[in-house]
């Protein structure tokens, strides 16, 4: 079937794809993909998860709002407001990780996020504030270090 252009194919792939038989024979096809070199596919998908984590870390900035940790291991993402277990129910999200994070670079980098390291967001989130001082719950960070407590002179 000839096309006039590149876009009425596309068009033509999407419809087609939405019919059972080629949605069972696609996923069909993936699974036979999967099984003929598992360990290759196992590696792919986990650089892929690996790459959106780099893109939504890199978008905020790199490093915790309110300490300046960088190390990616203790970065995590934080809801400037703390409403993070609502909002992930109400995008259907029973746990966050790398679906979060594609959820992230599929909705524009929302503007409601932020990089917390995991302390600063585990203190955020039990107790209310950041024992760096710089964020209280539903603020956005300082730059400025507030002591934790005042030395005798």
């Amino acid at each position: 079937m000839p096309f006039r252009s590149v876009e009425d194919r596309k068009e033509y792939m999407k419809r087609y794809m939405q019919l059972p038989h080629a949605k069972e024979a696609n996923k069909k096809r993936s699974l036979n993909n999967y099984y003929k070199d598992k360990e290759s596919w196992k590696e792919r998908v986990k650089r892929r998860k690996k790459e959106i984590r780099q893109i939504v870390m890199k978008h905020y900035g790199g490093k915790c709002k309110c300490c300046g940790e960088s190390k990616d291991e203790f970065l995590t993402i934080d809801h400037i407001n703390g409403d993070g277990a609502e909002h992930k129910r109400k995008i259907g999200l029973k746990r966050c990780g790398n679906r979060f994070y594609q959820w992230i670079v599929k909705n524009n980098f929302p503007s409601d996020l932020r990089i917390l390291c995991w302390n600063c967001n585990c203190s955020l989130g039990f107790r209310g504030y950041c024992p760096h001082g710089n964020i209280k719950k539903g603020e956005k960070a300082t730059n400025k270090s507030l002591p934790l407590f005042e030395m005798p002179v």
